[in-house]
């Protein structure tokens, strides 16, 4: 199986391509700092030709589907009313007229539960 296809040249052209590398295979692996959530690594290697050219759509697909698998999860603490807060956490928010992100004051009005849509924690 060849992995390098060589390209025509064509005469108005200034630059070509003198060849093209056809991927055989791809590996990634998903980290989370949600250390509850973990994958496998995804590890896939063409045996033919007619799987070479399945390896980029392949490749896609597999990260387009832990990707509807993890914003699934996010979507499960996005109701503040079920934040995992604290009293103390609580009365900070409250009362906290400066952003902790870009020392801006805060408008009370437009305030925000910054919380993490995984695990619900604020």
């Amino acid at each position: 199986m060849s992995t390098i296809n060589q390209q025509v040249l064509k005469e108005d052209e200034k630059t070509y391509k003198v060849n093209q590398h056809l991927p055989t295979g791809f590996c990634f692996y998903v980290v989370c700092a949600d250390k509850s959530i973990k994958y496998e690594p995804v590890i896939f290697r063409a045996s033919n030709e007619e799987e070479q050219k399945q390896v980029i759509p392949k490749m896609i697909k597999k990260l387009k589907n832990i990707g509807f698998e993890l914003s699934k999860k996010c979507q499960q603490h996005k109701d503040i009313s079920l934040m995992k807060i604290t009293d103390e956490q609580r009365f900070y928010h409250n009362t906290c007229n400066i952003c902790h992100i870009c020392d801006g004051e805060i408008d009370n009005e437009k305030k925000v539960m910054d919380h993490c849509h995984l695990t619900g924690q604020y």
